[in-house]
């Protein structure tokens, strides 16, 4: 039977990642119900009552318009496992957390000559059972708060009556405590019509006995026939493994919370519109709502803000909360987009301080092709202007438009030796290096030179510093338009390490940046020391004013850290080293080392 045709249906509602190949097929309901909208009156039926046999729609079309030696069927959040041994939960189910081409592979479920392996020989294949400690199928649905014992009951004695050879399988399985879920199952040709055929039979006469919108069901017990036939399976997999005569085995299933395909956008206005890009995730986002408050206060009624915020499987409550600061602002839409399908074949260097949305802004320019130009901007900042005007400037044919990293000025130029070797390394030890944190981004240009591919693996094969940062200033070196220090102020305390640095940095440069302390545009809290972690520090307060209006609390911010290192003592240390130590002396090696022992 290895050249058996298997046909394994996924059922989808909604959209999501695709799992299609030579075995798995992507079944939408939609496209079903309207197929079966033009079809006989039973398949009219049962188009009516799609959302009440839930993924049963998907197993009746099957059977009566697909053909297949083996038929086989999953949900778009739930398949079968063909991988390695993996812990399951108190359920028997493995849980993933995101169905994407790792996960695919993972689970053998990009391979189907591993399916067909696995599958051929078995008559009917089930799912790892769920047994309960105590009490029953019958008593789970009995206590089960939005479903009506009486219709299992119901089930039961059309079982009694017209199926009596089946009767004691039947009772046998439900008020025995093992269960088989999720109407998920592996089934020979001839079996499967069979099984078919009786259910869609039981289930029809559940409808002339009951009319659950006249007994005002809820939303859920609107759902039973889907209930009834989870339970009806388990019922004739026992009346199979009865006859002893069919092979049979158990597969795990394992439940993917996260399914949804990354979806490209257009722009969310006609006309004036002004792309601002920017990355978070469950972590950042309470800092993120800040820098929204911020933009929220300084657009101009001459233009409008498409925002768009790449996450990393953001909580639904976190999108509330960021969707209500902008809420007010007609001129501001706020989109959410998860680009982490994009990224499920790179295995790229994560660490505390860079962590997978730093990559975020590589993929901007291939993966949103109706955008030629849009601004990036960090989650740790606060915009103090209209943020139009910095979208405004125009870079012409760079690549880029961003400002001087001060205190990587600073590090080259003295402060930091090992630094400035590194950079001398890569070529990069010019003085117009510039932070990534705030760019004007000239995606146009930048998709005719690099693909998104192109730049993550030049990300993922470089030993880098600062990955994002030191790409873009490598492969972008003579197309970057110099950006006023006021575009990207740096909020490091002056007694902090990043603080000190930058005072190494050439006058003429230093001077500049200083000059803009009384004029930043925009505030980037770029260091260690976040104004949520030193509330005291010069420029924390510019933060607070646009935290403290958004919705989440003081409480939810205070907590996010473990206590950092006191800066105050780092700081006394470094003073005493440095006149202790003089630049160019051993004393002063060994120094910074114990210094960078002592800060981290």
């Amino acid at each position: 039977m290895t050249n058996s045709k298997i046909a394994f249906f996924v059922s989808s509602h909604k959209p999501s990642v695709s799992v299609d190949n030579s075995i798995l097929h992507t079944a939408k309901q939609k496209e079903i119900v309207e197929f079966l909208r033009g079809g006989t009156d039973e398949d009219k039926f049962m188009a009516e009552r799609a959302n009440e046999y839930c993924e049963l729609l998907t197993q009746y079309w099957a059977w009566k318009y697909q053909d297949a030696d083996i038929y086989a069927f999953g949900h778009y959040r739930r398949l079968f496992s063909f991988g390695e041994e993996e812990q399951t939960d108190e359920f028997n189910i493995i849980r993933e957390k995101d169905l994407n081409g790792k996960t695919l592979k993972k689970y053998g479920l990009d391979d189907p000559e591993r399916i067909r392996n696995a599958v051929c020989d078995y008559d009917v294949i089930a799912p790892l059972p769920y047994e309960y400690k105590e009490g029953s199928v019958y008593e789970q649905y009995k206590n089960a708060a939005k479903l009506h014992v009486e219709d299992l009951d119901f089930v039961l004695g059309v079982i009694d009556r017209d199926y009596p050879e089946m009767a004691d399988a039947a009772h046998r399985y439900i008020h025995g405590n093992k269960m088989y879920t999720c109407n998920m199952f592996f089934m020979k040709k001839e079996l499967f019509a069979d099984y078919s055929c009786w259910l869609f039979d039981i289930l029809r006469k559940f409808y002339d006995y009951k009319d659950m919108a006249a007994e005002h069901y809820n939303s859920e017990a609107m759902r039973t026939p889907g209930h009834l036939g989870e339970r009806l399976f388990g019922i004739y997999y026992t009346w199979l493994l009865d006859q002893k005569k069919y092979r049979t085995k158990t597969l795990k299933i394992v439940t993917f919370e996260n399914t949804d395909p990354f979806i490209s956008l257009n722009p969310a206005f006609s006309r004036n519109n002004v792309p601002i890009f920017l990355a978070t995730n469950a972590f950042y986002a309470k800092f993120t709502a800040a820098t929204l408050q911020s933009i929220a206060e300084h657009v101009s009624s001459d233009h409008n803000y498409d925002i768009i915020v790449l996450h990393n499987n953001l909580p639904k409550a976190d999108m509330a909360r960021l969707r209500f600061v902008t809420s007010e602002r007609k001129n501001i839409s706020l989109r959410f987009v998860n680009p982490e399908p994009l990224f499920d074949s790179y295995a790229l260097y994560e660490s505390n301080t860079i962590t997978k949305e730093t990559y975020y802004r590589l993929i901007i320019p291939e993966t949103f092709p109706a955008y030629d130009k849009v601004l990036y901007l960090d989650s740790d900042l606060v915009v103090l202007d209209d943020p139009a005007k910095l979208w405004g400037i125009d870079i012409g044919e760079n690549f880029l438009g961003g400002v001087v990293d001060i205190c990587h000025a600073g590090d080259i130029n003295g402060f930091d030796e090992n630094i400035a070797q590194y950079y001398s390394s890569l070529g990069l030890e010019s003085f117009s290096y510039i932070n990534a944190g705030v760019l004007i981004m000239n995606t146009a240009a930048l998709r005719r030179q690099f693909t998104a591919k192109y730049l993550l693996d030049f990300a993922q094969q470089g030993n880098f510093r600062f990955q994002d940062q030191d790409l873009l200033n490598l492969l972008c070196e003579n197309k970057i338009f110099p950006l006023g220090f006021e575009w990207n102020y740096f909020a490091d305390p002056e007694d902090s390490y990043r603080g000190y640095s930058r005072t190494f940095a050439p006058k003429p440069l230093f001077d500049a940046y200083m000059r803009e302390k009384e004029n930043f545009r925009i505030l980037h809290f770029a260091g260690n020391e976040k104004p949520w972690l030193y509330p005291e520090s010069e420029f924390a307060p510019y933060f607070w004013k646009y935290f403290r209006k958004t919705p989440y609390d003081l409480c939810q911010i205070l907590t996010v850290h473990p206590p950092a290192p006191s800066r105050n003592k780092t700081g006394l240390l470094r003073r005493v080293v440095l006149r202790l130590c003089p630049k160019g002396t051993r004393r002063r090696a060994l120094a910074k080392k114990i210094y960078r022992l002592v800060k981290h």
